[in-house]
């Protein structure tokens, strides 16, 4: 009884694989003849026959070469070559077996391979799906946990707008030249410290210019696309600022006669600059030097103020002229050396981007109207803006990169005639703007404006045009 049992199920057993082979498109003929087209085929056909049964089979070659030659007897490997040779060329694929296939067995063999690769792709995407699923969760419960995602994982990144065409923030760097702050910008759009130990590091200074950044910045959360959708999320952002000085014209060189009480004379009259003058009459190097011939170097550099973001600029501004100064005793072309002073005089430059619009909108905004205008020279603003054109020098590194254009200043005519208060309204370039302040600072004495007979300050502003001809 038992061996009648098991008789009846081996047979049940072999009916049954027999009849899942039957339901295979491809039929035992029909896999002599992709044998036969395997073996008359180009080398390259043949080896990726080969290809294929060992890398899905992990079958040697001898092996493989014995499948290949009788594949009659392995539907299965008839129909991985098939699938192989579709895939490597589908557009081509009736072309390739047209001389060994009915066109019958053709359509068969293409619809079984359009079905296999329609399902393999389904089921690619479906653990694709699955993959972006638990990434996503996972993603989740990061952003649930607060977790600090850095730039390069955001799909949107966050936002920093910040003014730094401030004199407030300028006031505050100019303690440090260079300040880094490492921060966080949370899902909530707040700045705040990526490790708040460091607070405890900060100088007065780079407090207050952080407190400064949290309270006038403006900033957007990055975001993470999960679930469909943009989520903010709390992100890590280094943001530096820090001012760097290039020189953009030649020194100003001056020869001085300093007197017995300590006065300071130019010696070809002509007015010192009000910059060079405080720091004659205020530096303990110029009061302590004896009387007679001096020579003055007075170096220039722009100052131009950037922020960045992750070592990005993302912004640029022409905001303080500093002078270097030195002297030598005696005239300009003697032989002695130049001695450097530690007195820097640094002047910030109200630099304006925004559109200028015409001078008599900056006139009514900024001149002063008194009963008796100021004089040059025994004319008035004309005969000044012809000594400008005279004096002026226009920088080559403009000349070489062909800037012009018109810097707006404005200064002040004292009661003593001097001009005072220079500064860069709306510059161009920095070689410009510096050149602009330099023949404008050098101007001689004007005859000052009366108000009610007394001498009175007086408020000019003044467009110096730079045009390369």
């Amino acid at each position: 009884m038992k061996k009648i049992l098991i008789i009846v199920c081996c047979a049940f057993i072999s009916v049954n694989v027999y009849s899942q082979k039957d339901k295979s498109l491809i039929t035992p003929a029909m896999a002599k003849k992709v044998s036969s087209w395997c073996q008359r085929s180009s080398s390259s056909a043949l080896r990726l026959c080969y290809q294929c049964l060992q890398t899905k089979y992990n079958l040697s070659l001898s092996n493989a070469d014995r499948a290949i030659s009788s594949l009659d007897k392995h539907l299965d490997y008839a129909e991985e070559i098939i699938y192989a040779i579709y895939l490597f060329q589908p557009d081509w694929f009736r072309l390739t077996v047209k001389d060994y296939f009915t066109i019958n067995e053709i359509d068969i063999m293409e619809k079984y391979a359009e079905k296999r690769y329609e399902k393999e792709k389904q089921e690619q995407q479906r653990k694709e799906q699955q993959i972006k699923e638990r990434k996503e969760k996972e993603l989740q419960q990061k952003i649930n946990e607060g977790y600090v995602f850095m730039p390069k994982e955001l799909s949107q990144l966050y936002q920093v707008h910040l003014n730094i065409d401030d004199q407030t923030l300028l006031a505050k760097l100019q303690m440090s030249n260079n300040v880094s702050f490492n921060c966080i910008i949370n899902k909530d759009g707040q700045l705040l410290l990526k490790n708040i130990a460091d607070s405890i590091k900060f100088s007065e200074s780079e407090n207050n210019l952080f407190q400064y950044l949290q309270n006038e910045g403006s900033f957007t959360p990055g975001h993470i696309g999960i679930f469909g959708k943009n989520t903010p999320v709390n992100a890590e952002v280094t943001i530096r600022f820090y001012i760097v000085y290039s020189v953009t014209q030649p020194p100003i060189i001056l020869e001085l006669d300093k007197s017995k009480k300590g006065d300071w004379t130019e010696v070809k009259k002509q007015t010192i600059p009000s910059f060079i003058e405080s720091a004659l009459y205020s530096c303990p190097t110029f009061l302590n030097l004896d009387k007679g011939r001096w020579t003055l170097k007075a170096t220039m550099s722009m100052g131009t103020m950037s922020l960045s973001i992750n070592g990005k600029v993302t912004n640029e501004v022409p905001m303080l002229l500093k002078f270097y100064l030195a002297y030598k005793k005696g005239k300009a072309y003697s032989k002695n050396e130049f001695v450097d002073v530690e007195c820097e005089q640094s002047i910030v430059i109200v630099y304006k981007k925004s559109k200028f619009i015409g001078d008599d909108e900056i006139m009514e905004e900024d001149a002063k109207v008194v009963e008796e205008k100021p004089k040059f020279m025994g004319g008035d603003e004309n005969e000044f803006t012809k000594w400008v054109y005279r004096n002026m020098r226009i920088p080559e590194i403009a000349k070489e990169n062909n800037i012009q254009g018109r810097v707006i200043c404005s200064f002040v005519v004292a009661a003593d005639g001097k001009v005072v208060d220079v500064k860069v309204l709306r510059g161009v370039d920095p070689s410009l703007d510096v050149e602009a302040f330099r023949v404008i600072s050098m101007s001689p004495k004007w005859t000052p404006g009366k108000q009610g007979g007394k001498p009175v300050r007086v408020k000019y502003t003044f467009p110096v045009i730079f045009q390369l001809r």
